[in-house]
């Protein structure tokens, strides 16, 4: 299944490189029509690697202006992590070492491409329930959450999560019990965050935004 992965990710890879063929194209197409009908010279360009790092300069924005909002309303910071149960997952992992062992017998997906989207929506639920229930606790409560694939192309899903420190174990019995409800595994919430330095919380989310953003893999 190892060769399985290798190959969804050269399909992934091919089938983003032909979208953006055809982004180019049609910006190439568009440049004509319009040099056609004013006969001025106006050029329109369409960069993949420029485009990602002008996404990631975005997202920096949104991250530090609602970071700079929370200490402002005096939130406070948790870090929470979502994980889909085993069923999705097509291996079992070591994550003390961080490396795949096994196939996972409990798998419940002909492939590991026919998985990725029910994980995706999953923990898309998941989350929206987790939402309702701790906005109507907290109406100034923030968030930025991060989705991030493991190695097997399953997504896990990653919370920078702001909250006035009044409601925090009310919304941590939240969590858990979303997390039951849905039956999720290897979830954190983390409360070390929950500081007034505001340059941690930051880091740790950019953290993820960059992995996913300008991942290194030779087809990820």
């Amino acid at each position: 299944m190892n060769a399985e992965i290798e190959k969804l990710k050269e399909k992934l890879f091919f089938l983003s490189l032909e979208k953006e063929t055809k982004q180019q194209k049609y910006i190439e197409k568009m440049e004509e029509k319009h040099n056609q009908l004013t006969g001025q010279v106006y050029q329109m360009s369409y960069n993949l690697k420029q485009k990602q790092m002008q996404n990631l300069k975005e997202k920096q924005q949104i991250i530090y202006a609602i970071t700079a909002t929370a200490k402002q309303s005096n939130l406070k910071a948790l870090f929470l992590t979502w994980t889909c149960s085993s069923p999705f997952h097509p291996f079992i992992i070591n994550y003390k070492i961080n490396k795949i062992v096994r196939k996972n017998p409990k798998f419940a997906y002909k492939s590991v491409d026919e998985a990725i989207k029910p994980a995706y929506l999953k923990l898309k639920k998941s989350f929206r329930d987790f939402y309702y229930q701790i906005k109507k606790l907290d109406k100034k409560m923030m968030y930025i959450k991060v989705y991030e694939p493991h190695k097997t192309l399953i997504p896990h899903l990653h919370c920078l999560l702001f909250v006035s420190p009044e409601h925090q174990n009310q919304i941590k019995k939240i969590f858990y019990k979303t997390v039951e409800n849905n039956n999720l595994k290897r979830v954190d919430f983390d409360e070390s965050l929950f500081t007034d330095n505001i340059r941690k919380p930051q880091a740790y989310i950019m953290k993820y935004l960059f992995k996913t953003t300008l991942a290194e893999d030779d087809y990820m």
